[in-house]
């Protein structure tokens, strides 16, 4: 049986376990003791500790123009991977409620953070023992009693948090370390997958943080240092394998643009949607989902409608282009049955292009019992481009007015260029295919869809003649959508749509 809740009195913080999301039970006053890799363990093997102390502006900063309050302390200890978090007082001072375990490996050593709430972002990893010359930093704390005295000095606009204390309790573990460039964490301020936070080996010691780039596991975008977390499947169960409430929690990108509006100056504030979605193991055990806290870049979205095969159980939701934060709660999750699985999820636009990797959003689960559960998100990547089509058409401008002209007969070749992130690099490790759908010459659709599977990092694929054709003897003169499409098995879309008939036609 897995841990249940526990209620805490006054603001002693937030105990909760995950690895790439969050499984909580509230922001202030309570908490879920739930262990990943441990979850058969008795609370009883967990020793409380209390890790008392200040924060303060500094390393560069004016203490004065950091609004203290706006910050938690974040906590993971790298035996039993349990979470623990606390919020700052407007003057710094926190109490933070820790558990540590004899039972375990490393049952006594954590990892910590710095979150700023809004934005709601990572702002530090807390490190001491700098060693400059070896570019590299301690991020391993060492609790062996009840601390006071815990001082961090931080400055959020450079990621920088440095701690230390006197107290006989407190103990830096250099076994546990952190990459650092210009004396930062490699790993910050970009979701842990920037060019530096690349590396050939992992720490197979550090359950926490095995790349060592100063990001979590739970936060980072690319665990191992060398492969996007997207690329795997199994990556969307790490937020509740310690859940019996939640199987897994997944947020990702969308970017699919018709050629008509591919011209525009900013498309991806135009296009650019994020589908979140909570997949629960019982639907008759949730009552409702929705987003506790959000990063600002989503705070003006809108509701966008989800495609056919989606069904709505509860409410019907506000129609698109309303405020997602006009429903009721504020920021909700639709329940529906997605292509005949119950699912909580929510189809948003942005509505902005300043969103990006590392822009947390903390989802709400509230269960038929009256319990609360709490699972924090984030995209990986964000699509800066299509797959553009770089086919040789013979005319046309490939939108529903004027569709691509191809020769009268055989097969079709389509060609394109690989999509890039938000840094502008080309991203890899992508899966492609076309989506056919074909229209009458009144524009009207007719047939079914055709899928033809390119392959993974692939640039051009054939449509076979008969394909292409395959609805013309019916529907004479009428013309075929081509949805060049990219994704990641994690759920992350992007499509090229464009318009092409025959010259014959």
């Amino acid at each position: 049986m897995r841990f249940g809740l526990n209620q805490f009195d006054g603001k002693r913080g937030l105990l909760m376990k995950f690895r790439k999301l969050i499984l909580g039970a509230g922001l202030i006053g309570c908490a879920v003791l739930a262990g990943c890799g441990a979850a058969s363990s008795s609370s009883a093997d967990y020793t409380s500790r209390m890790i008392s102390g200040t924060a303060s502006g500094g390393l560069g900063i004016s203490a004065k123009s950091i609004v203290l309050d706006n910050y938690m302390i974040w906590a993971q200890n790298v035996g039993s991977q349990r979470v623990y978090f606390a919020n700052f007082e407007a003057d710094g001072r926190f109490n933070l409620e820790v558990e540590t375990t004899k039972d375990q490996n490393k049952g006594n050593r954590f990892i910590m953070l710095l979150v700023r709430k809004d934005p709601l972002s990572i702002v530090g990893t807390l490190t001491a023992s700098h060693d400059v010359s070896a570019g590299s930093a301690a991020t391993g704390i060492a609790v062996n009693g009840d601390i006071s005295g815990f001082s961090i000095t931080f400055n959020p606009d450079a990621f920088k948090a440095i701690v230390q204390s006197a107290d006989a309790d407190f103990e830096v573990d250099q076994t546990f370390k952190t990459r650092l460039s210009s004396d930062v964490p490699v790993g910050m301020g970009n979701a842990g997958k920037g060019a530096a936070a690349v590396t050939g080996s992992v720490n197979s010691t550090n359950f926490v943080d095995k790349d060592e780039d100063g990001i979590p596991d739970l936060f980072d975008a690319m665990n191992d240092g060398q492969i996007l977390d997207n690329r795997s499947t199994e990556n969307i169960y790490d937020a509740a394998k310690a859940s019996n409430t939640v199987k897994s929690v997944i947020m990702f990108m969308n970017l699919k643009v018709q050629k008509e509006n591919q011209s525009s100056v900013d498309m991806v504030t135009e296009n650019a949607s994020v589908v979140i979605q909570v997949n629960p193991y019982d639907s008759a055990k949730i009552s409702h989902v929705e987003a506790y806290l959000v990063n600002t870049h989503y705070s003006g979205s809108t509701v966008d409608l989800f495609p056919n095969g989606f069904t709505y159980l509860d409410s019907t939701p506000w129609p698109a282009g309303v405020s997602w934060n006009a429903s009721t709660p504020p920021y909700k999750l639709y329940k529906v049955n997605a292509l005949g699985t119950v699912v909580w999820t929510v189809l948003v636009k942005p509505m902005n292009n300043r969103f990006v990797p590392g822009d947390l959003v903390l989802l709400k689960v509230t269960t038929t019992s009256g319990a609360t559960e709490y699972y924090w998100t984030s995209i990986n990547f964000k699509f800066k481009t299509l797959p553009t089509d770089t086919t040789s058409w013979l005319g046309g401008a490939g939108t529903v007015a004027s569709p691509y002209v191809t020769a009268a007969s055989g097969n079709v070749s389509v060609s394109w260029t690989a999509p890039k992130d938000e840094a502008g690099n080309d991203l890899a490790g992508v899966n492609y295919r076309l989506e056919l759908f074909y229209y009458d010459s009144s524009g009207n659709p007719v047939g079914s869809r055709t899928v033809i599977n390119a392959g993974t990092d692939v640039t051009s694929v054939d449509i076979p003649e008969a394909t292409f054709d395959s609805t013309q003897s019916l529907h004479p003169g009428g013309s075929v959508q081509v949805d060049i499409t990219a994704s990641y098995p994690y759920g992350d879309n992007a499509a090229n749509i464009v318009r092409v008939k025959r010259s014959g036609w």
